[in-house]
């Protein structure tokens, strides 16, 4: 997987009562940049405790499954608070009141610019859903030409 072609940070919130009461009402943060850029071993054990693998993970969230989307979702809360994350089978908020949208970089007073790796994403940048040819999100399929031959009789 390319940095390069990393989605953008997004962050999120849960506004269903339950799970405000359960996680707060604060916005968390997602950025598949830094999923990349962990280290084998920590990708292995985050993919023991999803039961499921990174790039499943991430696909999911492009094409906003429930899986993939419940799956971020506990990955940005466990980088906040691993104890109120708990394990990833018990976790069990609303996906679908859960609101997204892009990450906004905190501004510094006193800095002219943000720095690079820290600009606000673009103004649309939320996943569009994807098919399964979609290059983003899965594999290049071969081509495939097939001949035409006469009839034979």
């Amino acid at each position: 997987m390319e940095l390069a072609r990393a989605l953008p940070p997004v962050e999120f919130r849960f506004t269903d009562p339950e799970d405000v009461a359960k996680y707060g009402d604060r916005w968390y943060r997602f950025a598949e940049g830094d999923v990349i850029r962990r280290r084998a071993r920590d990708l292995i054990e985050l993919e023991e405790q999803l039961g499921m693998t990174m790039i499943d993970t991430l696909n999911g969230m492009r094409m906003r499954t429930t899986l993939g989307e419940l799956a971020v979702a506990w990955l940005g809360v466990r980088e906040v608070d691993e104890d109120l994350a708990g394990e990833f089978d018990e976790f069990n908020p609303l996906t679908m009141l859960i609101t997204w949208r892009p990450w906004q970089a905190p501004v510094d007073e006193g800095k002219d610019e943000p720095a690079e790796d820290t600009q606000p994403p673009p103004a649309d940048t939320t996943p569009a859903p994807a098919g399964p040819s979609d290059p983003e999100i899965s594999a290049p399929t071969d081509t495939v030409s097939l001949p035409v031959l006469p009839v034979v009789e």
